[in-house]
């Protein structure tokens, strides 16, 4: 009798060792399974992006291969991960079958356990963008913090402007700000209804009931030039605003030549940044800098993407300080602000 309880013992541990080996067996391969479906996704998305922002096929596919390559070496699998551009170069597709191998299930005659991840990042029929940039040049930003600055905005064009424009288009406009902001010449004359003739081009805001909408100026509605309330106002250094465009040089070497200096009308760069993508403005503008109507906010495009975004960036480190019309520079930027959101 208590051979057969030994026998029966023993077959039992077997049975028993084997449950939770496969248990060990199967946990790892969910975990395994977890981290390369996470990690495909991510890699199809870098590579994605790499071919958005104008890589050819292989490198896109390299870049994809990259960011795979941190999960393949910290949880090592059998099996192999294929990436490849499709949908006519729109979209990037990536395959992986994969395998685990078992410590446990071994013994059974089952070696490996195979597992499947899949992914396809598209990137084609994005809305076109058109986005614009206020900039802190003040005095504060001196140093350090405008170099920072001019890379981060050299990055972001990088980022934003696309070689192939062939799917979306990206423009992107510029507004420097200090104590006012500088006009080009046209573009001084259809905002502030003078001839530019004994002005310096530099302006502060309008005051009456349209000082923080986005309605075109006017009558009544003209955007003020600095010598009407400072006639001393110096701005020869400043940098004049610069409307929506895709050349990324000419984006590039205005934002290298900014300097900083001046106290911060903030509020003036918050309304510009307004202006620059508001279609009630397009006629201030040159015939490519003018933007598109706000109606294409509404629209779709044939995947179901909207067909454009509107998007205006705050770049600024210090206190407004400095006014002219109206109430306080943080109050006036907080009425633009809200009513851009609306």
């Amino acid at each position: 009798d208590d051979g057969g309880v030994a026998i029966i013992f023993a077959f039992c541990c077997m049975f028993l060792a084997a449950f939770v080996g496969g248990a060990v067996d199967f946990a790892r391969l969910y975990r395994s399974q977890a981290a390369y479906q996470e990690a495909l996704d991510a890699a199809a998305l870098a590579g994605a992006r790499a071919k958005q922002l104008g890589a050819s096929d292989a490198d896109a596919i390299k870049a994809a291969e990259a960011y795979l390559a941190v999960t393949r070496e910290r949880v090592p699998v059998g099996g192999s991960v294929k990436f490849e551009v499709v949908e006519t170069g729109t979209a990037l597709r990536a395959v992986g079958d994969l395998e685990v191998q078992t410590s446990f299930l071994s013994v059974a005659k089952l070696d490996k356990l195979p597992f499947k991840v899949r992914n396809t990042a598209r990137f084609g029929q994005a809305p076109d963008v058109e986005m614009s940039l206020m900039r802190d040049v003040t005095g504060s930003m001196s140093g350090k913090k405008i170099k920072d600055l001019k890379d981060a905005v050299q990055d972001l064009v990088d980022i934003v402007v696309k070689e192939d424009d062939s799917s979306s288009k990206s423009r992107i406009a510029l507004a420097p700000f200090s104590s006012s902001v500088k006009l080009k010449s046209d573009m001084f004359e259809r905002a502030t209804g003078r001839s530019g003739g004994g002005y310096k081009r530099c302006i502060v805001e309008r005051s009456g009931g349209e000082a923080y909408t986005d309605a075109a100026p006017g009558a009544g509605r003209y955007v003020t030039p600095i010598e009407d309330v400072w006639p001393k106002g110096d701005c020869s250094d400043a940098k004049e605003i610069f409307g929506l465009s895709s050349k990324k040089s000419d984006l590039k070497n205005m934002i290298a030549s900014l300097k900083a200096g001046g106290s911060t009308a903030g509020h003036l760069g918050t309304a510009w940044a307004w202006y620059l993508l508001s279609p009630h403005w397009a006629g201030v503008f040159d015939e490519s800098e003018k933007p598109a109507p706000y109606e294409e906010l509404k629209e779709k495009k044939a995947n179901g993407m909207p067909k454009l975004r509107k998007i205006a960036v705050l770049m600024t480190d210090g206190e407004y300080n400095t006014q002219y019309l109206n109430d306080d520079s943080t109050s006036q930027a907080r009425a633009v602000c809200a009513n851009m959101k609306d």
